[in-house]
């Protein structure tokens, strides 16, 4: 019986542990959504976190153009870098090759999911595929 009491009490602590750190993003590979229920599988963000610091790389390597941009280059390849780092928000530099681009802010509601805010143009992205409203979504397999 003591056994179980303690098993119990493990796995509650576990629980509120896991809980309390749902609104913060953890290392691993995210996959964004335009709409809910809608997944373009190409585009990820992989996001390494290292004592309060998060870096990343946002990757779209779709090289189909948009019907709507048919001589534009569709790929859009970005490194981001943390600028200031809260409990439910995260702002970033973005960059490629020497190029700055502008600001992308990600930010999480009470259910923990993160919402993309882009501040302006993006670096290495002609056809720009992040936008303002995306979700961001990580499955436990896709956590590093």
């Amino acid at each position: 019986m003591k056994r179980i009491g303690l098993a119990v009490i493990a796995a509650l602590a576990l629980s509120i542990s896991t809980a309390a750190q749902a609104d913060q993003l953890r290392s691993g590979v995210y996959a964004l959504r335009s709409v809910p229920g809608a997944q373009l599988d190409y585009r990820k963000l992989y996001l390494a976190v290292d004592n309060g610091h998060i870096t990343g790389f946002f990757d779209n390597p779709s090289t189909a153009p948009a019907a709507n941009h048919p001589d534009r280059d569709p790929t859009c390849r970005f490194l981001l870098k943390s600028t200031s780092v809260a409990r439910n928000e995260v702002d970033f530099a973005t960059q490629f090759g020497g190029a700055q681009g502008q600001p992308i802010s990600v930010s999480s509601n009470a259910k923990g999911v993160w919402s993309v805010r882009v501040h302006g143009d993006l670096p290495n992205c002609d056809v720009p595929t992040i936008s303002t409203g995306d979700a961001l979504t990580c499955r436990s397999s896709d956590l590093i």
